[in-house]
């Protein structure tokens, strides 16, 4: 693989997100590309999405399959 079509590292990825809270943006979803990270706002409009702990992501992983 080129150099150039490297992702971010984690630490960078982190330091954006810590960045856009900090300044009070809503997350609605984070695209990581090659050397770029995306972060879409959500909209004051939309309901806040029920956040889900690992364990709750893995058990609803398990029962979709």
């Amino acid at each position: 693989m080129s150099n150039n079509m490297k992702f971010p590292p984690s630490v960078e990825i982190k330091r954006a997100i810590a960045a856009a809270e900090r300044a009070g943006i809503q997350i609605r979803s984070i695209e990581i590309q090659p050397r770029k990270i995306v972060i879409v706002a959500r909209d004051s409009t939309e309901e806040e999405p029920k956040r889900q702990t690992y364990a709750e992501w893995k058990v609803a992983q398990r029962d979709n399959r």
